[in-house]
This record gives C-alpha cells, structure tokens and sequence, in this order.
C-alpha cells in the first residue's frame, strides 16, 4: 500500500466522535505521516525531544489539560492518560483488547511470553484466545491467525489493517478511535479499574549467549516455555526471560501483586540468569 493511501486509511479510521485535545510526540521517521494528518487531528502538539519522549509528554498532557498524549517512536507506541500518568504497555493492550473483544467475540490477541497478566486476565474474561509469539513475528502471528490485535511488551502495537506502513502509527490512531467512541469514561477510569500490580518494565540485560541461557532455563522443571522464551510463576507472580530482539542480550521481565513481592522476584530472576 503507498503512504498516500495509508494515510486516508488512518484518517478513516478514526471516523466523525467527540473532539479530543491530544499531544502527540513523534521521530523524524514517523514526523512526516503525522503531518499530513495535521489539519484533521484536533488538539496536535508534537514534542521533539526523543529521549526524554514519555517524560515531556507526560508534563505536556497534563499541563495542558489534555485528554490523553501518544508518542510514536519507531515501531513503538506509547500512551499517556489525561492524569499525566504514561500507561505500561500491558494496560494499553488490556484496555485495547476489552474493546476490540466487545464487537469481535471469541477473537484471538497475540501477545509475547513477558505480557503481563492483566492482557490474559481481559481476554480471558471476555472469551478470547491469546497466541504468544516469538520476538519479531507480531506481524507475522496476526496474519497467520486472523487476529485483530497484537502486542508486546516493549510498547509494540499492531493492528489488523491499519499496520501496512507504521503500525505504531495505526495503532495510535485505534486508540484515539476508541477514546473518542467512549460517552463517558476517560483513558484514566479505564486504567484504574484494570487490576493493580507492579512489575519491572522489560530490561535488556547484556549476554553474549542469550540463547543458551534461555535454553537452560526451560530445562528446569518449573518453568513454561512460550514464544522462544521461559516463564516461571511462583505465589508472588511472575518472572520471564528471553532473547533480545537484534542483539546479544537478554529481555527480562517480572511482575507481582506487591512491591515485597516483586523484590523476592527480582532476587529469583537475577539469580537464575546469574545476575
């Protein structure tokens, strides 16, 4: 599909709903699309600074009263609530996939082996089906399933037809979309009734032999192996390892329901990679 055309796509996609006052940051490689959307996104601001992209958004939405901010980075997609609060990618994929299960029932969600248990918990409730695929193949899993939503829990968002050129960027436009399709509720009531855990963002931990950590790891009896990676649940919750995306490293996640609980966590998983 040519950019032209992907961009009537998106533009269409977010259909004639209630106004909304939002803030979008985005990279140079993304900057371009969103300007040709300029004068039909109402309430745009673009933050430039990328390293310090989450952090402004958060004071920009906030400060200015915003509904709700959106930072495109690359293939990731980050969102900020009208609280100034920025969603971890497991409750934006939670949130999204409650409202794509509501007009697609018994729908399949792909996620990855460190989304977190609110993702399972939503689509369970609603009768979904989850996938886990392996780094890399988000894509390829929505393809190969039909499903109309994927993610992972690095911020990466993809969905069924509005992924052709810039999935985080047709992904941004779902959950203005979805926002603006609400009569009440706010981003933010959205948030705070998905359950509350903690847990530790996905960390890349440097490993010259991520693969071989990986592989030993499933040979314990505790662990489950999914989407070419290992995942031990314990009573406080969770931990999860697997290969880094493009580089000899490891991805590490954990999540608990208490932050006591993600500490004895974290112990258990920097000793099982020999952290």
């Amino acid at each position: 599909m040519s950019e032209p055309a992907f961009v009537d796509k998106l533009v269409a996609a977010l259909g004639g709903r209630r106004p909304l006052k939002v803030v979008w940051a985005c990279d140079p490689a993304e900057a371009g699309q969103v300007r040709d959307l300029a004068g039909r996104l109402p309430g745009r601001h673009t933050v430039v600074e990328r390293a310090r992209k989450l952090r402004g958004l958060e004071d920009e939405v906030l400060f200015g009263g915003a509904h709700l901010g959106l930072a495109v980075d690359g293939d990731r997609l980050g969102v900020v609530d009208g609280e100034g609060r920025a969603l971890m990618p497991d409750q934006l994929l939670a949130i999204l996939a409650a409202e794509t299960l509501k007009s697609t029932p018994e729908a399949t969600v792909v996620t990855e082996v460190l989304t977190g248990e609110t993702v399972a918990d939503a689509v369970a409730r609603l009768g979904g089906r989850l996938v886990v695929a392996e780094p890399g193949e988000l894509k390829l899993r929505l393809a190969e399933t039909g499903a109309p939503l994927g993610g992972d829990a690095e911020g990466r968002l993809a969905v069924a037809g509005l992924d052709e050129v810039a999935p985080a960027l047709g992904a941004a436009l779902r959950v203005l979309a979805m926002v603006a399709g609400w009569e009440r509720d706010t981003l933010a009531q959205r948030r705070d009734r998905l359950p509350h855990r903690v847990a530790i963002p996905v960390t890349r931990v440097e490993h010259q032999h991520p693969g071989a950590v990986v592989a030993g790891l499933g040979r314990r009896p505790d662990v489950a192996e999914a989407g070419g990676g290992v995942r031990v649940a314990t009573r406080d919750g969770w931990w999860g390892v697997r290969p880094w995306l493009g580089a000899p490293a490891l991805a590490v996640r954990a999540e608990a329901g208490t932050s006591e609980g993600l500490k004895r966590l974290r112990a258990e998983l920097d000793k099982a990679i020999g952290g």
